[in-house]
């Protein structure tokens, strides 16, 4: 159905001199996104399929024709008008765009008569279509809007776009909804359909905005587009990390209104960050709270403060036009905190680093507008400024970013990642007793991620719960396949975070049952959690550790030498196996690698903790770790990863050889 629509996207982007990542960037979609276009069976999202034909600087009409070439579509129109005398094809595509939009569409003729309005339309603006047919536009728009609406329209019409190819925003309108009358303010995208008869005006409308201002004010965060439904951070009172994305949604508005821009600061206090396992979460919720209360007095009633992470917080500023404003109004917020005594009472430094994002000349979307703001801020970091800005190679590199974090989203739930099984070999004997499980995904123009890119770019997400949860589930659907017949279970090892063992995906009791399911004995579960994330052995990650071994789940502390582990306190850590890179071993080891590895053999044994090696490629290698103490080991000596379907014909073979 899509195959039209597919080189037609591809001819234009060509002629535009557009990758289809820069064209997707352009028309504010992921790459995922663009490529479902012609790869999905669901309609496309209307307002989407406008932004694209604006980038690729085409009507949007002639897009959404070639989308629907090959369809059939009703003949009539459900709860809707269409009052339009055309020829045949056009009719049926009215008719098919009227029937399958989740968006409102209004559509009025040269005569400003409403002719086109659809089932969305009347629950959005509360009117049946028969009480607006014929009835001029500005039965439920303000005069001078419908002017606006016909500029724009005639613009898009006639190919004129914004001198940087960008494209365009939508337009922001009242409109009088129901009976009564009550405006409401609207955003919406628009199109000109030219006929025999005369032009048709099209307007898609956002049917988010439909909660959106009854009164006659411009919206404002707070009325209609008010706080009251953000959840809020119980201990500061302010709206939660999770709320900014909706806070910026409508600063954006409120901005767009304006008809100015929108600053988003990040002001990140690194000193309270430091010292955060010193103080406890309660001082540092209560600093917090403390900071923001000194920021009011500089803070205008537009302006909105929440929590950016727990040691950091967001500042949405709508109204500012200039870079030097952004900048001005961040030292005019430090020197606030700095001036109170409630912020500063435990003798913490609370000057805080600023990360600052402008829309929309920075970014439109909320999300790639903050992950703009956390990147100035890292750079300033680095480079050891207290205010950085968002400059051109940052906004580049972000896109990119949130194009991949997106993509991994859609990845997840179209069911696209992959498990590779890396086996582990005891020493003594040489049976395969165990795998590692490797999550992987090959992304459609980045190719091969592994796993620690993967876990990061999921921690960046918010997606990581989902991602492990995929990953166990997946472990235990190809243990039962694997399992049939055997007498005997391979244990079966995946790399986990900090963050992923806190979180309920890897909740003891949901594991333990889930082993119970597939008749798993204890044991067969193991995780691996790296040394780098191990500070001390009496932490929340430690004590969940504990209590993965109480239900009979392994622990593994992978990358042993390369974290910050207490060597003396070893034998408390909750852990039955050490993990040690040993790449160097064999012909290429020298004398302190060896004698370093040594160290940590005796340190394990006398821990009573298992030793495994990774990165083992040579004969040698597996003879001195044998003559080391260590039991197990893995790497390109035994085998590379391999699918799950592999594994039986492996395990049969590596079974013969051993016996």
């Amino acid at each position: 159905m899509t195959e039209q629509l597919e080189q037609f996207v591809r001819r234009h982007a060509q002629k535009q001199r557009l990758s289809l990542t820069e064209l997707a960037q352009r028309a504010g979609m992921s790459r995922q996104s663009l490529y479902g276009l012609w790869q999905s069976d669901r309609h496309p999202n209307l307002s989407k399929m406008i932004e694209l034909a604006e980038a690729l600087r085409v009507h949007p009409l002639r897009l959404i024709e070639h989308y629907l070439a090959a369809t059939v579509p009703p003949r009539t129109v459900h709860n809707g008008l269409l009052d339009v005398n055309c020829g045949d094809d056009r009719t049926r595509l009215l008719e098919a765009l009227l029937n399958d939009a989740d968006e409102a569409i209004i559509g009025f003729n040269h005569h400003r008569q409403i002719v086109v309005y659809n089932s969305m339309a009347e629950v959005l603006l509360r009117t049946p279509a028969h009480k607006v047919r014929r009835a001029t536009i500005d039965s439920i728009l303000p005069t001078e809007a419908a002017e606006r609406l016909l500029e724009r329209a005639h613009e898009t019409y006639n190919g004129r776009q914004n001198a940087n190819g960008q494209v365009r925003s939508p337009l922001y309108f009242q409109v009088r909804c129901g009976d009564d009358g009550v405006r409401c303010t609207l955003s919406a995208r628009v199109t000109e359909l030219r006929f025999e008869e005369g032009p048709i005006t099209l307007l898609w409308v956002n049917t988010a905005d439909a909660n959106a201002s009854a009164s006659d004010t411009p919206p404002t965060p707070h009325g209609p587009y008010g706080e009251r439904t953000l959840s809020r951070e119980p201990q500061t009172g302010l709206p939660a990390a999770d709320q900014v994305d909706e806070l910026l949604r409508r600063g954006a508005v409120f901005a767009n209104w304006l008809e100015t821009h929108m600053a988003l600061v990040i002001l990140d206090f690194e000193a309270l960050r430091r010292a955060a396992g010193t103080l406890g979460p309660d001082v540092c919720k209560q600093l917090l709270r403390a900071a923001a209360d000194a920021l009011q007095g500089s803070l205008r009633r537009t302006d909105r403060i929440a929590l950016a992470d727990d040691h950091a917080l967001a500042i949405i500023l709508p109204g500012l036009t200039e870079q030097s404003d952004a900048r001005e109004m961040v030292d005019r917020l430090r020197h606030s905190i700095n001036q109170s005594p409630e912020a500063n009472q435990f003798h913490v430094d609370m000057t805080p680093r600023a990360g600052v994002a402008l829309f929309p000349d920075d970014a439109q979307s909320p999300d790639v507008l903050r992950h703009l703001s956390w990147a100035a801020l890292e750079a300033a970091g680095r480079e050891g400024e207290m205010t950085r800005l968002v400059d051109r190679p940052l906004v580049n590199g972000v896109s990119e970013q949130v194009a991949l974090l997106r993509d991994l989203q859609t990845a997840l739930h179209n069911r696209e990642l992959e498990l590779r099984y890396e086996p582990i070999h005891e020493l003594n004997g040489g049976r395969c007793v165990a795998l590692e499980a490797l999550v992987c995904w090959t992304h459609p123009e980045q190719g091969f991620i592994d796993t620690p890119s993967l876990l990061n770019t999921a921690g960046q997400a918010g997606l990581l719960g989902e991602l492990e949860a995929w990953t166990v589930d997946q472990v235990f659907r190809d243990l039962q396949t694997l399992a049939g017949g055997r007498t005997h279970w391979p244990r079966v090892a995946i790399n986990v975070t900090a963050e992923g063992i806190l979180h309920d995906a890897l909740d003891p009791d949901r594991l333990r049952r889930g082993l119970n399911s597939i008749k798993a004995p204890r044991g067969t579960l193991e995780l691996e959690v790296a040394e780098r994330e191990l500070s001390a052995t009496d932490t929340a990650l430690t004590r969940r550790m504990s209590d993965l071994r109480s239900h009979g789940i392994h622990m593994a502390i992978d990358h042993f030498g390369h974290g910050h582990a207490p060597l003396f306190e070893m034998p408390e850590l909750p852990a039955d196996r050490l993990k040690v890179p040993c790449p160097a071993l064999g012909t290429r080891g020298t004398a302190d690698q060896v004698g370093l590895t040594s160290i940590v053999a005796r340190l394990a044994v006398q821990s009573r903790l298992m030793l495994s090696a990774t990165g083992v490629d040579s004969q040698q290698a597996v003879t001195q770790l044998h003559n080391l103490g260590f039991d197990e080991a893995q790497g390109p000596y035994f085998s590379t990863p391999m699918p799950a379907g592999d594994l039986p014909a492996y395990l049969s073979v590596a079974a013969l050889n051993n016996n």
